[in-house]
């Protein structure tokens, strides 16, 4: 797997982004601190099968900064939902970390958009420990400093990662590094004062949903893929062996496939 950086366009008022291949649309939402770039390594062979659309998160990458102080991942929905307001047929999603929550919302408030979501690496129902922890990094943000991001690397690959788990954790902390403070700051607090979708978003999907995470992974877990899944009409749960929160970094052929696969089922086959 390589990473490479995906030459953007202005796709909307808040969003810039990467567009290529053929197909079904499908429509790609990275996670905190990220960019479009973190999907470069699954885009070649996406591409093969849809017509993605890639983007930077408001205040990551191209995209800029949102003006509100505290926006809510409801608020982030909204600016990306424009992407699906342009399109001429409903779209797939997929989201990681963040864009799970994101992805899981827009298929919930923006129904009759969707055909069907990936939620990779989403978090649901924390427990009380991690909900204080998360928030409690948020709250050292201070919107104006570059965050250190050595620990968030840590809980990411460990200390120590080796192979493709070290060249995936040296371009992420090279995006890291590169984010707007302010912007990650936004994202951040977004992200940690959020539990995950309610219960009744989940019962009340009319799309179907593919819930899953890295079987290593201590935050959104792999119990809370299979709790999510259970309460989606249309659910199911797929768990990467060996895998952690960067799973589609680190196992991206696995996380690749079985995408493909949902999709396409949900698609009856089209590729």
């Amino acid at each position: 797997m390589t990473w490479t950086t995906l030459q953007r366009s202005k796709l909307t008022e808040h969003l810039y982004g990467w567009t290529g291949g053929q197909g079904t649309p499908l429509l790609l939402i990275h996670g905190v601190g990220m960019r479009a770039d973190y999907w470069s390594n699954l885009v070649p062979a996406l591409s093969e099968h849809f017509a993605l659309t890639v983007i930077d998160m408001p205040g990551h990458g191209d995209s800029p900064v949102l003006t509100l102080d505290k926006p809510s991942i409801q608020y982030y929905s909204d600016c990306i939902a424009e992407v699906l307001c342009e399109s001429p047929e409903k779209m797939l999603v997929a989201g990681h970390s963040m864009g799970a929550l994101i992805s899981v919302d827009l298929a919930h408030r923006y129904a009759a958009l969707v055909k069907a979501i990936a939620v990779l690496n989403g978090i649901f129902q924390r427990a009380p420990e991690a909900d204080a922890a998360v928030r409690a990094r948020a709250d050292k943000l201070d919107g104006v400093s570059t965050a250190d991001p050595t620990l968030t690397l840590e809980r990411w690959f460990g200390a120590t990662p080796s192979g493709v788990d070290a060249e995936a954790a040296t371009w992420c902390k090279r995006w890291l590094l590169d984010m707007n403070p302010r912007g990650y700051q936004q994202a951040y607090t977004a992200f940690a004062y959020d539990d995950g979708p309610l219960p009744s978003s989940l019962e009340t999907l009319q799309c179907p949903a593919l819930f899953t995470t890295g079987e290593l992974e201590p935050n959104s877990t792999a119990a809370m893929s299979e709790a999510m899944a259970r309460l989606a009409p249309q659910g199911s749960a797929y768990i990467v062996g060996g895998a952690a929160h960067m799973m589609s970094m680190t196992h991206g052929d696995e996380v690749c496939d079985r995408m493909v696969e949902f999709f396409q089922g949900v698609d009856g086959s089209r590729s």
